[in-house]
Order: structure tokens, then C-alpha cells, then sequence
């Protein structure tokens, strides 16, 4: 059964929020990208990359934020997962884009969790928006990821 807990860490003046996830017997780890002040996002694709040595892309989700989207992806590659997910009437507000399941190749190391935003466009138009991808990463020995994310800039 899927466990999750959040938890939040504050250090000095740095918040990050980790989030574990737990799969009895499984070896799985699901992660979410995050997005954050989504605005009539009418579609994005997001390219993650990590080390194919501690970790395996089996599937990609759409999430309840991203219900009633299309969406795309691709794990065939070793080390790379590309989605995109895109909505006619946009985007709006803050969530998960996509979750990713990974079979877990090497619980004794760590790996990080590099994304990259392709693209991004407005619903209404199909004008380029602008977003910063922030990395995440994944260490083995405690299992704690912290989630990549988007940040949609205005």
C-alpha cells in the first residue's frame, strides 16, 4: 500500500518540503513535478533526468490536478523521462503535473533529479510562457526525495 508523508523542513531562512513515499515490498518510489503559479498553462512538456543506475522510469500519471488533460511520455530511455500534458482551457493554480513511478535499482546510492522545462504555452493564444525548473534529487540510503518543480513566471 502507497504511504505518504510530508514533512516539512525549515533551515534558517530555507524552506524545502520533502516528500517520502513508501512501498511495502515494492522497491517503487513515485515522484511528482510540481507546478507552481500555473496561469491558462495550455500545454507543457518537461524533460527529468536522473542516474539509470539507481533508478528505473516504469510509468508516467496525470494527477487530480491534471485530470481531463492529454498527456504524453516517454521512459524508454535510460535516464530521461519526457511528458507533456496539455488542456485546451488551461492550466491554472498550483499541483502536481505528473507523477513518475521508478523501480528503486540501487537503494544504497543517490541520485539527483534534473528538470528541464521543453516548453510551455498559453491556452488561449499558443504564446511561449516562461517557467523555471527546479531540480530535485533522491537519496537511497534514507529514501527522501525532494520533488522536482515548475515556477511559471509571470
Amino acid at each position: 500500500m502507497m504511504r505518504w508523508v510530508a514533512q516539512l523542513v525549515l533551515l534558517g531562512c530555507l524552506t524545502a518540503m520533502f516528500l517520502v513515499s513508501s512501498c511495502a515490498g515494492s522497491g517503487g518510489l513515485v515522484v511528482p513535478i510540481e507546478i507552481e503559479d500555473a496561469q491558462d498553462v495550455g500545454g507543457i512538456a518537461v524533460q527529468l533526468s536522473y542516474d539509470p543506475a539507481v533508478l528505473r522510469a516504469t510509468e508516467v500519471k496525470t494527477t487530480s490536478f491534471t485530470r481531463g488533460t492529454d498527456a504524453a511520455y516517454n521512459v524508454d530511455s535510460p535516464g530521461v523521462v519526457v511528458a507533456l500534458v496539455q488542456k485546451s482551457a488551461g492550466l491554472s493554480g498550483d499541483g502536481a503535473l505528473v507523477s513518475i513511478r521508478f523501480d528503486v535499482l540501487n537503494s544504497g546510492a543517490s541520485t539527483d533529479l534534473t528538470l528541464e522545462v521543453l516548453q510551455a504555452k498559453e491556452a488561449n493564444t499558443g504564446a511561449d510562457l516562461t517557467a523555471q525548473a527546479f531540480s530535485g534529487s533522491y537519496s537511497g540510503p534514507t529514501g527522501v526525495f525532494v520533488a522536482p518543480r515548475v515556477q511559471m513566471v509571470p
